[in-house]
C-alpha cells in the first residue's frame, strides 16, 4: 500500500482520528465475534455438546448486547459523550480484572452444574463484563464521533459498515484459519492480547471525544429536533427483526439439508452482516429497481418454502442453498436498506436507534431460536422474517408516489391470497375442518384487497400461510411415498415417522435413524445399519466376543437391542428425551428386547461421567456419527480415554462413522494411535443386503486375541489403510472438521442429497 493510503469503505480519506476510530470499531466487532465462537467451543466437552450450550450462551451473549446498548442510551441521555468517557474508560480498565482467562475454567465444570443457570453464571463471572465492554463500542465510538469536530461528524453511520466488517471477518477467519491451527489455549491467549490492545487504544480517543460538548445538544447541527414518533419506532423493530429472523431460518434450513460445516454456518450470517455493511457505508448500496419493489423478496422466500415444503418436490442441493442465500441477500438488503433510509435525523437519537435495533435482532433471534421449535412442526419460522418486512413496509408512509409499488401490489396481493386458499383447500379438508375454516381465514385478506390496501393485504395473505404451514396439516399425508404418522418438533430435530412397504422409518431431520417391519414374524429383525449383514450385525451376533454388558451412546429406533439375550444389560444414552418416548411408542424393539434396557438421557460423556461407578462395558458403541451433524466432542483423545476407562480390560469401542461428506477414520486412526489402541474397520459397500444400508463401522481394542477375530472377520487395520492420511488428532481443545473432509470426492458431491 502507497504512503499515505487508507483502505477505503465509503469513508473518503480518513484523517488520524478517523483511523482511530475505524481501528477501534473493526477490532471491538472482531473480538466480540470471536470470543462467542472460542466460549461455545470450549464449553463443549465439559457442558456436553447439546443445544443448550450454543442456545444458552448466545441468550446470554445477546441479552448483554442489548444491555450494554441500554447502557450507551442511559449515560449518553445523562452525560453526552464527553462527560461519558471516563467513566466508560475506568470500566474498560475494571474489565480487565476478569483476565486471564482459562480453557479450564470453561470446560471442567462441576458434575451437576450442567444446566442453565450455573451455564449463565460461569458466562457472568468470566467473560460477562469483557463482552459487555465490547457490546458498547461501536454504539459510543459512534457517539463520540457524532459529537466531534471531525469533518465526519455529520455522518457517523459508516461506523456501524466497519463493526459489520469486523464481524464478517471475525466469522470467516475463525472456521478457516484460527480453529484449524490453533488449539484454544492458543486462541484464548491471542484474544487477551487483542482485548489489551483495543484497551490501549481507548487512551487517545480520549483526545477526540474531549472536543465534543459538555452537555448533548438538542441536534448535532444546532437545529430543531424532530421526534421520532412510535410508528417509526416500531417500524425499526421490524426492520430489524425481519434480518434477524430471516438469516437465522435460513440456516436452519439450510443446515437441515447440507451438512452443517463451518462453511455452510458462516454462509447465512456472512450474507446478513454484508447487507448491513452495504446498507450503512457513505454511498449505501440499495438499488433503486429492489426499493421500488420491496416487496418481491419477501414473495420469494414465500413461494420458495412452501415449494420446498411439498415433499415430492426435490431441488438439486447445489441449487437449493443457491436459491436460500440469493433469498436471504435481498429480504435482508431491502430489511437493512430501509432501517438504514428511517434512520433519525438528529443524530442525539443515534444510542436510541441502535437501542431498538438491537431490540428487534434479539426478538427476532428469539422467536425463531426458542419459540418456534416449539409452536411449529416444520421449519415454518422461515416465514417470520417475509411477514416482518411486510408488516414494516405496510406501515411505512410512501416517500413517492405510489405508483410502482401500488402497481406491483394489486397483481401480488392477489396471488398471494390465491396460494393460501389453494394451501387451505388442499390441506385442510384432511383435517375434518372444510370449507368453514376456509372462508373464514380467507376473509382476512380479502377485506383488505378490497378496500385497496394492498401491502396490508400482502401482509394478511402471509400471515394466513404462516398459519397454514405451521398448523401441522401434513398429519396422514403421503410422505416419501409413504404414509406420515407422527411428526414433532423440538430444539433438537424434526422427527418424522412414516410407513411405507409394510416398513416404518424414524426421519431425525433429513437421515433415517431406524427402522423395523411391520409385519410381525420379521419385526425382530433390525432393518438399516444395524442390519444382521452389517459390520454391527456381525460383532454382536459373534459368540468369540462374550458381551454381558453394553453401553451405546444413541438410541434411534433402538433397534440394537434386537441383538440382546437373557441376562445381558443394554444401556443407551441418549441426548433427547423426546427420542425416547418415539422409540417406545412407535417401534417395539425395546419391548420386545431380551435384555434389562436402561435409558439415560443426557450428553454422552456427561452421563458416563455421574456413573463413574457402574459396572463396566464389555463393548460401548458410539452410534452418534451416522446423520451429517458431527458432536465432535464424542470423537475426540479425550473422548476415547473415557470410553476405555469404562469398559473392561480389551473391551470395544465402536464407531458408527457412516456418513456422506467426512472420512471420520482418519481423525479416529490419529487418536486410537495417541492412547494405544488398534483401530480396525470395515463396511459392507459392494454386498448390500436388501433390507440392509450401506454403512461404514470402527473398531478399537487393545485385546490381540479380539484384533485377530476382527481380522478374521474381514475388518482391516486403519492404519495403513489405503484411504487413511496423517492428521493431527482431535481434542477438546482442537478439532479442525476439514483435516476429516472426503479428498477424492469433488466439492460438488458434498451438495449431493
Amino acid at each position: 500500500m502507497a504512503p499515505g493510503r487508507s483502505i477505503r469503505f465509503g469513508l473518503g480519506a480518513p484523517g488520524s482520528g478517523m483511523k482511530l476510530l475505524i481501528a477501534i470499531v473493526f477490532i471491538s466487532s472482531f473480538l466480540l465475534f470471536q470470543i462467542e465462537l472460542i466460549v461455545s467451543k470450549a464449553m463443549l466437552p465439559g457442558f456436553g455438546g447439546t443445544y443448550l450450550i450454543f442456545s444458552v450462551n448466545m441468550a446470554f451473549f445477546q441479552g448483554v448486547l442489548l444491555a450494554g446498548y441500554l447502557y450507551v442510551k442511559t449515560m449518553d441521555r445523562r452525560l453526552g459523550s464527553r462527560a461519558m468517557f471516563p467513566i466508560h474508560l475506568v470500566l474498560f480498565f475494571v474489565s480487565l480484572a476478569v483476565l486471564p482467562l482459562e480453557v479450564v475454567r470453561f470446560s471442567r465444570p462441576e458434575p451437576s452444574s450442567a444446566t442453565v443457570l450455573p451455564i449463565l453464571a460461569l458466562l457472568a463471572a468470566t467473560i460477562g463484563p469483557l463482552f459487555f465492554m465490547l457490546s458498547t463500542t461501536s454504539v459510543f465510538t459512534q457517539k463520540v464521533l457524532a459529537e466531534s469536530d471531525l469533518p465526519e461528524s455529520a455522518n457517523p453511520y459508516p461506523l456501524y459498515a466497519v463493526s459489520n466488517l469486523g464481524a464478517f471477518a471475525a466469522l470467516f477467519t475463525y472456521p478457516f484459519l484460527v480453529e484449524p491451527l490453533s488449539d484454544l489455549r492458543t486462541q484464548l491467549i491471542a484474544w487477551q492480547a487483542g482485548y489489551l490492545v483495543l484497551t490501549a487504544l481507548h487512551l487517545p480517543l480520549w483526545r477526540i471525544a474531549a472536543r465534543g460538548p459538555k452537555r448533548p445538544s438538542p441536534t448535532a447541527d444546532g437545529g430543531g429536533a424532530t421526534r421520532d414518533t412510535p410508528g417509526r419506532i416500531v417500524q425499526w423493530f421490524l426492520y430489524a427483526a425481519a434480518g434477524s429472523s430471516m438469516f437465522l431460518a435460513a440456516t436452519n434450513l439450510i443446515t437441515l439439508n447440507l451438512p452443517p460445516l463451518p462453511f455452510f454456518w458462516v454462509l447465512p450470517l456472512g450474507v446478513y452482516l454484508l447487507t448491513l455493511a452495504l446498507s450503512y457505508k457513505k454511498k449505501h448500496f440499495y438499488p433503486a429497481i429492489v426499493e421500488k419493489a420491496a416487496f418481491l423478496p419477501a414473495a420469494a422466500a414465500l413461494v420458495l418454502f412452501l415449494f420446498i415444503t411439498q415433499r415430492g418436490v426435490f431441488l438439486d442441493l447445489t441449487l437449493l442453498l443457491a436459491a436460500h442465500l440469493i433469498i436471504l441477500f435481498f429480504v435482508c438488503l431491502v430489511a437493512h436498506g430501509e432501517l438504514a433510509r428511517a434512520r433519525p435525523d438528529d443524530r442525539t437519537d443515534l444510542t436510541g436507534y441502535y437501542l431498538v435495533i438491537a431490540a428487534g435482532g434479539f426478538a427476532g433471534g428469539a422467536v425463531v431460536s426458542w419459540v418456534a421449535p416449539l409452536v411449529f412442526k416444520t421449519t415454518s419460522e422461515y416465514l417470520i422474517g417475509p411477514m416482518a418486512l411486510f408488516i414494516a413496509l405496510a406501515l411505512q408512509t410512501p416517500r413517492a408516489p405510489a405508483g410502482s409499488l401500488g402497481k406491483l401490489s394489486w397483481v401480488a396481493a392477489p396471488l398471494v391470497t390465491l396460494a393460501s386458499a389453494a394451501a387451505i383447500a388442499y390441506f385442510y379438508p384432511r383435517q375434518g375442518l372444510g370449507l368453514p375454516v376456509l372462508a373464514a381465514a380467507l376473509a382476512i385478506p380479502v377485506v383488505f384487497f378490497l378496500a385497496r390496501k394492498m401491502r396490508t393485504a400482502l401482509a394478511a395473505s402471509l400471515a394466513l400461510t404462516l398459519v397454514v404451514a405451521s398448523s401441522g396439516p401434513w398429519q396422514k399425508t403421503l410422505f416419501n411415498n409413504g404414509t406420515l404418522e407422527f411428526i414433532q418438533r423440538n430444539y433438537y430435530t424434526i422427527y418424522k415417522i412414516y410407513d411405507r412397504d409394510n416398513i416404518r422409518y424414524l426421519e431425525h431431520g433429513v437421515t433415517i435413524h431406524g427402522a423395523q417391519s411391520l409385519r410381525p414374524e420379521f419385526r425382530r429383525v433390525p432393518l438399516g445399519y444395524f442390519h444382521p449383514s452389517t459390520p454391527i450385525g456381525e460383532i454382536m451376533t459373534d459368540e468369540d466376543f462374550k458381551l454381558g454388558r453394553v453401553g451405546i451412546i444413541g438410541l434411534g429406533a433402538g433397534s440394537l437391542a434386537a441383538y440382546a439375550r437373557p441376562g445381558q444389560v443394554y444401556d443407551f444414552y441418549e441426548l433427547d428425551p423426546d427420542n425416547g418416548v418415539v422409540a417406545q411408542k412407535y417401534f417395539s424393539y425395546l419391548s420386545d428386547s431380551a435384555a434389562r434396557v436402561s435409558l439415560i438421557f443426557g450428553d454422552g460423556r456427561l452421563s458416563l461421567s455421574r456413573r463413574a461407578e457402574a459396572a463396566p462395558y464389555d463393548i460401548f458403541i458410539i452410534d452418534a456419527f451416522n446423520s451429517d451433524s458431527i458432536p465432535v466432542h464424542l470423537i475426540t483423545v479425550e473422548a476415547l480415554e473415557e470410553y476405555r476407562e469404562r469398559c473392561v480390560p480389551g473391551g470395544l469401542i465402536v464407531f458408527h462413522i457412516t456418513n456422506g461428506y467426512l472420512d471420520l477414520w482418519n481423525p479416529l486412526e490419529a487418536e486410537a494411535r495417541e492412547v494405544g489402541l488398534t483401530a480396525m474397520i470395515k463396511t459392507n459397500a459392494g454386498s448390500v443386503h436388501p433390507e440392509a444400508s450401506t454403512c461404514i463401522w470402527a473398531v478399537l481394542t487393545d485385546d490381540p486375541r479380539k484384533t485377530r477375530r476382527l481380522l478374521e472377520m474381514g475388518f482391516t487395520r486403519l492404519t495403513g489403510h489405503p484411504n487413511t492420511r496423517p492428521v493431527k488428532p482431535w481434542r477438546d481443545d482442537y478439532v479442525n472438521i476439514f483435516s476429516a473432509l472426503e479428498p477424492s470426492a469433488p466439492l460438488a458431491s458434498l451438495f449431493q442429497d
